[in-house]
């Protein structure tokens, strides 16, 4: 099928399952949008200033698929100025935004070209949202694919095994700096191996963003709380693993 496993007739087992690489071109074709999921045939078109577009379950990579992105590459046509694309994760706007492409005139509209960007750090498997800007033309650009380029970074068992043994129990740090604006960072550690979830709140109870929620390996690791776009005041952290719960008061000011 078009996610490229087919199991009939008996159970399937797999250690890492991924739905969509994103060091692998990912056709731009078939976005979802607000109207669902549509359809052209050979690339992303009629895109104007404000539009954008999903491609859900992109996988980055982490501990089992030691692998982390540096840049991005576009491949794009523009007959107009162009415009920028931005790259957003989970959320538009509200979620976290790890690059801005920029792309120019090709000289016709099925004259494609590869534009490429920066990419931030960001780990795991994540729904990727692509935002147009510009001005000046009903169509900004077209879209073949696009895809992320990066660093190959495997662990070894000695790595494994030192931080495992160093790990021996569930904690959640103060956040650094504290007050913070707009972003801070928030240590935690895993003592046995499971689901974990790293949550922000309002003092109203409110989840304002999910910073990790997925099975993670024993270890120590640090998650980047981005208050961009959020009102000043008291937001709450917590964690969450097998049977260990705890909460640390965060103060953003602008």
């Amino acid at each position: 099928n078009r996610q490229g496993l087919y199991v009939a007739g008996k159970p399937a087992f797999f250690d890492l399952y991924i739905y969509r690489d994103a060091y692998t071109d990912i056709a731009a074709q078939n976005p979802a949008n607000a109207f669902g999921v549509s359809f052209t045939t050979s690339d992303l078109r009629s895109i104007g200033n404000n539009d954008w577009a999903l491609y859900a379950g992109v996988e980055f990579g982490g501990h089992d698929y030691p692998v982390y992105p540096d840049s991005m590459e576009l491949e794009a046509a523009s007959a107009s100025a162009g415009g920028v694309v931005e790259v957003w994760l989970d959320s538009i706007d509200t979620g976290k935004k790890i690059a801005e492409c920029h792309v120019e005139n090709t000289g016709g509209s099925t004259t494609f070209k590869v534009f490429s960007a920066d990419v931030d750090s960001v780990s795991g498997r994540h729904d990727v949202y692509l935002k147009f800007l510009g001005t000046g033309a009903q169509e900004l650009f077209r879209i073949r694919s696009f895809r992320f380029s990066g660093q190959y970074n495997p662990r070894t068992a000695v790595d494994d095994a030192t931080e495992a043994h160093a790990v021996r129990s569930f904690s959640l740090q103060q956040n650094y700096p504290n007050p913070f604006n707009p972003a801070t960072q928030i240590a935690y550690s895993v003592a046995r191996h499971g689901f974990v979830s790293l949550k922000v709140f309002n003092l109203q109870g409110q989840e304002v963003a999910t910073l990790f929620e997925g099975v993670s390996p024993v270890g120590n690791y640090s998650a980047t709380f981005d208050g961009k776009g959020l009102a000043s005041g008291l937001y709450v952290c917590r964690l969450e693993a097998a049977d260990f719960s705890a909460s640390k008061k965060l103060m953003l000011l602008k």
